[in-house]
């Protein structure tokens, strides 16, 4: 068996070393957007299929773009909120009555914009099967799905997040077969997104196989060293996300300090501000030299790519576990990272607040709570939702206190969003890419 590795970075140097294996073979992943005409197509999916999805993230993100609020992530191709007029209103209209089916309008865009795409690499290999890390959110993954369908070849997808079939505008390509994290998102796939059953598989979460065996991840005192921290502190981390998912995060801080300052947590406290890679470490340049507050952004940077310039390395990945296991306390706004707390049964305490005033709902902190893929988590109890800066003060105090609440809330929603944690998601994906092989992608 061959592997060849298509991605961006096949031509850096740490990719290659990574990698190499004579087994083996890394080919250059082309850099794509969506032109005019298939911007206008892939319009007609959201029209037709993305806005009337029947998912609390989708009435959320959808009534967000009625009203012209622009809120364009990292995965999405469009926003929603595209205006039509005139003959051109009419023209979508007309369109999205047109009786075909998903995977037709799909043939149809494809047979319209592919072009010579990919022609020479799958004559060049021959690929027996084509696995991607999404349905296509990734610009550069379309042509290559559309390639694979071209010639015949069966494509898997393994999907690299639990939110991507109910929040994200971007249509979803059909694959021949998924993994998912679990049986919340087996069943979003089959009951929105048209998969059959059998199509549609639970493996667990590969980048969390390293959490398996926490006492492997090393003692504490040598991540309080690395962070900078005394021996004796305890911390408090605040994990940010983009700021155009919430601007507020250096307000939080002063909040925090504030309170820390004022002994509201007890003493030997420090704070911990790991600033998300697609934030700016600059905004964060005014709390620099502040005794007791360290902020880092610790990713491996290289070459811009889909939207990222951050290729996380091995010891990257396990600093961040380190930080989620060592916290005395996280903080953050809704993120995959309370999930992985509830993992290493770490305490989170979720941000559902906005600063310096409350904001309007489809601005707020708090609509992020009612997104689908994040409900349970808040439903099963493994997270607390501060609603005020003086309840998240006081939750992070409880937590300080009292680690051990919401323990098992915690395990609960690990098994329900993760699957098992024991390692093996990997190999469960590799067996099923195989499996998928030797039955000809059916």
């Amino acid at each position: 068996m061959r592997l060849v590795v298509l991605s961006p970075l096949s031509r850096e140097r740490h990719f290659i070393e990574e990698f190499a294996d004579p087994a083996v073979q890394l080919e250059y992943l082309q850099p794509y957007a969506p032109g005019g005409l298939e911007r206008r197509l892939i319009r007609v999916l959201q029209e037709k299929y993305v806005k009337r999805m029947p998912t609390a993230s989708m009435r959320i993100r959808v009534a967000r773009a009625t009203r012209a609020e622009k809120e364009v992530r990292y995965l999405d191709r469009l926003p929603l909120d595209t205006k039509a007029t005139g003959v051109r209103r009419l023209l979508l209209a007309a369109l999205v009555a047109l009786p075909l089916g998903r995977q037709q309008w799909w043939d149809l865009l494809d047979w319209l914009t592919l072009g010579d795409l990919y022609r020479d690499t799958f004559a060049k290999y021959r690929p027996s099967l084509v696995v991607t890390p999404t349905t296509g959110l990734y610009f550069s993954e379309g042509p290559l799905l559309a390639r694979a369908r071209r010639e015949g070849v069966p494509t898997m997808a393994v999907d690299l997040s639990w939110d991507h079939f109910t929040t994200k505008t971007a249509p979803l390509r059909p694959v021949s077969r998924l993994c998912v994290w679990n049986e919340l998102m087996r069943d979003e796939a089959i009951r929105l997104h048209g998969y059959r059953p059998e199509q549609v598989f639970v493996t667990g979460v590969p980048q969390f196989d390293h959490y398996a065996n926490p006492a492997a991840l090393g003692p504490r005192d040598a991540w309080l060293r690395r962070i900078g921290a005394r021996p004796e502190a305890r911390v408090v981390t605040l994990t940010t996300v983009p700021p155009i998912l919430y601007p507020d995060h250096p307000a939080v801080i002063d909040r925090l300090l504030a309170a820390r300052d004022a002994g509201a947590f007890g003493p030997h406290v420090e704070l911990l501000v790991r600033v998300h890679q697609r934030d700016d470490l600059a905004s964060y340049a005014r709390f620099d030299g502040l005794p007791g507050l360290h902020v880092e952004k610790p990713f491996r940077t290289t070459i811009v790519a889909e939207g990222s310039s951050v290729d996380p390395s091995r010891d990257d990945r396990l600093h961040l576990a380190r930080t989620l296991l060592h916290s005395d306390v996280v903080v953050n706004v809704a993120s995959t990272i309370a999930l992985e707390c509830a993992i290493l049964d770490t305490p989170v305490v979720n941000i559902g607040f906005d600063l310096p005033t409350p904001k309007p709902y489809l601005d707020s902190a708090a609509r992020f709570y009612d997104y689908t893929h994040y409900r349970p988590l808040v439903e099963t109890g493994a997270v607390r939702v501060a609603r005020s800066p003086e309840e998240m003060i006081a939750l992070v105090r409880e937590y300080l206190e009292h680690p051990e609440r919401q323990r098992q809330e915690r395990a609960v929603a690990s098994r329900l969003l993760a699957y098992q944690v024991d390692g093996n998601a990997s190999r469960r994906v590799a067996e099923r890419i195989l499996e998928t092989l030797q039955a000809g992608g059916r």
